[in-house]
């Protein structure tokens, strides 16, 4: 970015900093100091892990502040959706919950927006569902009906359906037609949500049942979102984490006239009226069945509290407004952390747009929960698995310059950290940062009371450009964190202005108490697409485009190891027609990250498209990065393909997914050809494994004379090869040559397969007849 934010340093970090405010008008708002209010109980545990949300589907906003700070906005729904994977091991089904497109301030504050439902099949271990449009997804039990008490019996027979049921079936059919009772929340979608989080009886299902008993399986998500560029002829996709329960903070309101400000969330790196033309909106969700009354505040990174203003959400709304059109920030003109602080659990995003309204480049960012009450241990680390160092300075003597030694590695890529110091006291914020190649460094930076700091990581080390990784933290230990986010940009090859960006929270790590808190298995729902070429090689030849995709893009997964021992991890990937499709091994050292391409897991051929961490030994950070390997310029379309996104970690309480693989037999027929030399045709072989069921595995097929070709060589089962016989090259008497296939699925028994092919017949001699020979004469001199 240009010098106007960003001033270097000795070690080579990037940073702006500010004097600090209080939290006067805020706490004032409040009846107190709304930071440090108590959090109320938490949720059921067994409902941790079985909701997601989804605060990003309104793609453009007009905001219009009027008197009295309300705002009025139109929302246009965006295309894209959400993937939801099954972390269990068991089969699960999916609730989708959806809000209509338009949250109107008219009607009563009770007036619920999240009406639409649909329900997804059963996923099996590992499987993915990728719904279009939704808020909220549930994971439902697949649990027949009467393995679980006669109440659910009835229920599934009041609703129509037979005997073997799963609690699924009645709970997806009961609220497909539900209607309230006299004096029941008039919200389907909250009421069933509430009660599947609170757990007990309720009249979301029939005859009162206790909701807690259609939980299902673990899940995570990833949302698509695609930018309105992509109607235009150019394409903008961005990826990033739908939210968990505990993201949200969902716990119900407290009655006993206690404090009302009791969820907080913070979202670094938001632009506000910036002189270099980045904007940020925020996106919100209120999945209660209630009015949810949000104050928004934000601290400048130049000089900290700009303004604060109180915004509501009604029940059920997606609801989202631009940052620059609000008054109460008229004077931040940068970069600021903005902070929402309200009275019932949210889910909500940060989206930044680049300079155009966005047209080069816009991504979102999950918010930051902040806990409101000391955490169990001060031994919080937060992690950044995947970051860029400086780049080259490219402008000589105020002239753009593209030859440059040594090349810039990154191709144009920066990275910022916004980090909030929250607290009255001033902090000393210690890193670890290390570089591609080089070891690690430490140093440290003091952090001001309430005010971003804005940190741009040199790393310190070596040539820049290159890929770096590293973690934050408070020098001196914390009861709570602070809030940290990494935001990537690229910048266009011809002028100065970003054209590409992602933007990921840093992932939370117990250092004390890792062996108890550190996750076992990690979700990554979505891979790109496949992902298509190598995120570092521009001349990669792509496997295949979808249809949210528009130029060639690349996929790689970052995974950290924070330890100062030897971390080992398997990744299971998964595609869509087969399930599980292999699993690839890797070694971690100590405190260092890899970087593994997609285009090497397993199963790619099949479309894999979703991969599950398993972490063998140690304690690992996961993220996935998708990216162009080719440095545009600005006219290049599309304006924007890259994104990332955290994994979805899951406790060591939930099993996780274990790839089964179906034991099968290698089947190949015929097993013997045989062909008149007088008469050759194409001869074709069956293969394929027997039980015939789906599965992802893949066979090579290679023949052991010269005279017989095989197409294709390779594949997926089943499959049809193809065997042609050249006789040009057979031998004059009868030939016999072998075809030979074989599959590396060690699973796979009976492999490998032959095809004796037996050409017969003697060789026909064919009398050329006469051959006439031109006589030329070649004169002197001619």
């Amino acid at each position: 970015m240009n010098a106007s934010r960003v001033v270097a340093t000795t070690v080579a970090l990037a940073v702006l900093t500010v004097a600090g405010s209080a939290l006067a008008t805020l706490g004032a708002r409040w009846g107190g100091d709304a930071v440090v209010a108590a959090p109320l109980a938490q949720p059921a545990p067994a409902a941790t892990g079985r909701v997601l949300f989804d605060p990003g589907p309104p793609d453009i906003w007009v905001a219009k502040v009027r008197d009295g700070i309300t705002i009025t906005q139109i929302v246009k729904r965006g295309q894209g959706g959400l993937v939801a994977q099954n972390l269990g091991d068991e089969p699960t089904r999916l609730l989708s919950l959806d809000a209509w497109p338009f949250a109107s301030d008219a009607g009563s504050c009770e007036r619920c927006f999240l009406t639409r439902t649909l329900c997804s099949g059963t996923l099996a271990p590992g499987a993915t569902w990728r719904v279009s449009a939704t808020v909220a997804v549930l994971s439902l039990s697949e649990r027949r009906a009467a393995d679980v008490d006669a109440a659910w019996v009835d229920a599934a027979v009041a609703e129509g359906l037979g005997t073997d049921a799963t609690v699924a079936d009645v709970v997806c059919a009961h609220l497909a037609r539900w209607r309230p009772s006299a004096g029941a929340p008039a919200c389907p979608g909250t009421a069933f949500m509430d009660a599947f989080v609170r757990g007990g009886a309720t009249d979301a299902l029939p005859n009162g049942l206790d909701a807690a008993m259609a939980r299902g399986e673990p899940i995570g998500g990833v949302i698509e979102q695609l930018g309105a560029a992509r109607s235009a002829g150019g394409g903008s996709v961005d990826h990033f984490e739908a939210l968990g329960l505990a993201d949200t903070g969902w716990a119900p309101p407290s009655e006993d006239g206690g404090p009302r400000a009791r969820f907080v969330y913070d979202l670094p790196g938001a632009w506000i009226r910036s002189p270099d033309g980045l904007s940020s909106a925020v996106r919100l969700f209120n999945p209660a069945g209630a009015c949810a009354t949000v104050v928004v505040s934000a601290y400048r990174t130049s000089n900290g509290l700009r303004g604060v203003y109180t915004h509501t959400l009604k029940a059920g709304a997606l609801d989202g407004f631009d940052l620059d059109s609000v008054e109460a920030f008229a004077d931040v003109n940068g970069s600021a952390t903005v902070r929402l602080v309200s009275d019932r659990p949210l889910a909500a995003a940060l989206t930044v747009f680049g300079p155009n309204g966005g047209r080069n480049l816009s991504y979102t960012v999950p918010a930051i929960r902040m806990p409101t009450a000391p955490l169990p241990s001060p031994g919080l680390r937060q992690l950044m698995p995947l970051g860029y160092q400086e780049k080259v300075n490219f402008m000589a003597d105020g002239v753009l310059s593209l030859a440059q030694d040594p090349t810039d590695r990154a191709q144009g890529w920066e990275t910022n950290i916004p980090v909030f110091n929250p607290y009255a006291e001033r902090l000393e914020l210690a890193n670890r940062m290390q570089a591609e190649g080089e070891p690690r460094r430490e140093f440290g930076y003091p952090l001001v009371p309430r005010v971003q700091t804005v940190l741009q990581p040199g790393f310190g080390l070596g040539k820049p450009g290159g890929d770096g990784w590293g973690e934050m933290f408070a020098a001196v230990p914390l009861a709570l964190p602070l809030s940290i986010a990494v935001h990537s940009w690229r910048e266009a090859r011809d002028v100065p202005v970003p054209i590409e960006g992602w933007g990921v929270r840093t992932w939370s790590f117990d250092w004390a108490d890792w062996t108890s808190t550190a996750p076992r298995f990690i979700g990554l729902p979505d891979l790109g697409g496949p992902a298509v070429a190598s995120p570092d090689d521009p001349a990669a030849a792509p496997i295949a485009l979808t249809g949210t995709m528009t130029d060639t893009f690349g996929g790689r997964i970052a995974v950290q190891n924070p330890l100062t021992q030897t971390a080992r991890i398997a990744i299971d990937t998964y595609a869509p027609a087969c399930g599980y499709a292999g699993t690839l091994l890797r070694t971690i050292d100590a405190r260092q990250r890899i970087l593994v391409d997609v285009r090497d897991l397993p199963g790619v051929a099949h479309g894999a498209d979703a991969a599950v961490v398993r972490v063998l030994e140690g304690a690992v950070a996961a993220m996935v990065e998708l990216r162009r390997p080719a440095w545009l310029d600005l006219a290049d379309a599309p304006p924007d393909i890259a994104s990332a996104y955290l994994g979805t970690p899951i406790d060591a309480a939930d099993a996780g997914p274990q790839p089964e693989p179906l034991a099968a037999r290698l089947a190949v027929t015929p097993t013997a050809l045989t062909v008149d030399r007088a008469a050759l045709t194409p001869l074709r072989v069956l293969v394929g494994h027997m039980p015939d069921a789906a599965r992802c595995a893949a066979f090579t097929a290679t023949a052991d004379v010269p005279w017989l070709t095989v197409t294709p060589a390779g594949g997926a089962f089943p499959a049809v090869v193809t065997l042609t016989v050249d006789a040009r090259r057979l031998p004059a008497s009868e030939a016999t040559g072998v075809l030979t296939i074989a599959s590396a699925d060690a699973t796979i028994t009976g492999s490998p397969q032959r095809v004796t092919v037996t050409v017969t017949g003697e060789a026909v001699h064919v009398d050329p007849g006469k051959a006439y020979v031109p006589y030329v004469v070649r004169l002197a001199g001619r």
